[in-house]
């Protein structure tokens, strides 16, 4: 296997192989860095499941990772972190040990599975390459969560068909999926919680449902042309939810907290359902059915043509959401994210004790925070986000149905 690994000088290196399974379910990746996560260019019965090769310019930085194969029975950590897997599904596991004193230096991290995975959980800057992923298995779904302030990259050549797939940011980093031809039985559950966002790229897709939910400031972004059955959008705070292009849906449900926004407009769906409750704005086109509801200042703007049926308006105190035609089709689009270098980045490593590690930058990643109001923001801001899981726990149960808005050109 060709190897584009940027090697400096004085470069410190260890491998492990993972030749205690046959096979690998999961990863979950408790560590700073950047992780590279390729796969065999065939399948070889007589090669580990993974090979994990470390590089670093601090050997006492090498010394602190664990490498080993875990599962639910054993680990708590991997249903914390909400991996999809069951209780004996085997995981490998990177972690950091507990360490009393600092230690600092760059760290990559390379990974060569043997088959691909279907459940990866990081906190890690992580590029998934192709072929890392389930891509024809109509039985399994795939699930992905973020934490911290690193971008994900998961990159597919060829088209992809599971039963379902989940995308998790949490925090601010960035998770991006580009693949050219997506297929799920089920759903598509993007979530972001924090100020990170979700992207999903796809040329062309068919997908059974679409359900996206943003808790806080961040952002999701639907790219591509989509046939949906159902789908779904939620938003508790000031965030935002784009489609885009093309999409087309049966029934779509709506509903933003706050002062979000949920542009849908180029998505065409026979009926739909909008609620706000706040100063949110959504932007939907209906060919049938348009029904509101909420409380507030916020807008509901129906796009290109008026829904046979429009909800009458409400007047007095506690009038709801404007309803009227949109002049424009107006929507947020995304940058996409370069797909960083093979090389090393600089990461520094604390004391466990002090809780959450917390970013410095994109390239930096403390572990272990040294300040005690520092800790004490880590536990507020777990509090927040679980405030926020609570709330949209609650607006989800009081759906009947759920449906999807769609993105704009």
């Amino acid at each position: 296997m060709a190897d584009d690994t940027i090697m400096p000088p004085s470069l410190f290196q260890r491998t492990w192989n993972t030749s205690e399974v046959d096979g690998l379910v999961g990863l979950q990746l408790s560590l700073p860095g950047r992780v590279f996560i390729t796969r065999r260019s065939s399948a070889d019965a007589s090669a580990p499941a993974a090979e994990v090769v470390l590089r670093s310019n601090a050997s006492d930085l090498i010394d602190l990772i664990t490498v080993q194969v875990v599962n639910g029975t054993y680990t708590s950590t991997i249903h914390d972190w909400k991996m999809q897997v069951s209780r004996d599904d085997p995981i490998l596991k990177l972690s950091v040990r507990d360490t009393s004193t600092r230690v600092q230096g760059t760290l990559l991290v390379h990974i060569i599975l043997n088959s691909p995975v279907r459940s990866v959980s990081t906190s890690a800057q992580t590029i998934l390459g192709h072929g890392t992923l389930l891509d024809n298995a109509s039985a399994e779904a795939i699930d992905i969560a973020a934490y911290g302030n690193e971008n994900v990259w998961i990159e597919s050549t060829g088209p992809v068909a599971v039963k379902g797939l989940t995308l998790n940011a949490y925090g601010s980093g960035n998770i991006q999926y580009t693949v050219p031809h997506l297929t799920l039985g089920n759903t598509l559950d993007l979530n972001v919680f924090g100020i990170g966002s979700v992207i999903v790229e796809a040329a062309e897709a068919f997908v059974d449902s679409v359900e996206s939910t943003v808790g806080g400031q961040g952002s999701i972004f639907v790219h591509g042309t989509y046939a949906v059955a159902d789908m779904a959008s939620h938003i508790l705070g000031s965030g935002s939810i784009n489609y885009y292009p093309y999409g087309k849906c049966g029934k779509s449900k709506v509903d933003i907290v706050g002062g979000g926004n949920i542009n849908a407009g180029s998505w065409v769906c026979l009926r739909a359902h909008a609620s706000v409750l706040g100063s949110g704005k959504a932007i939907v086109q209906v060919v049938d059915v348009l029904d509101v509801s909420g409380i507030g200042r916020g807008h509901i703007e129906y796009f290109n043509e008026t829904p046979s049926t429009l909800p009458s308006g409400k007047t007095g105190l506690l009038s709801g959401p404007r309803v009227e035609i949109a002049l424009a089709n107006t929507y947020q689009t995304f940058a996409p994210l370069a797909t960083p270098p093979r090389q090393a980045i600089f990461v520094s490593v604390g004391p466990a004790n002090a809780g959450w590690f917390l970013p410095s930058s994109a390239t930096t990643t403390f572990y272990g925070v040294s300040v005690p109001h520092s800790a004490v923001l880590s536990v507020v801001g777990f509090a927040l986000v679980a405030m926020l899981l609570a709330l949209v726990a609650v607006l989800r149960r009081k759906q009947p149905t759920r449906h999807r808005y769609s993105s704009i050109n």
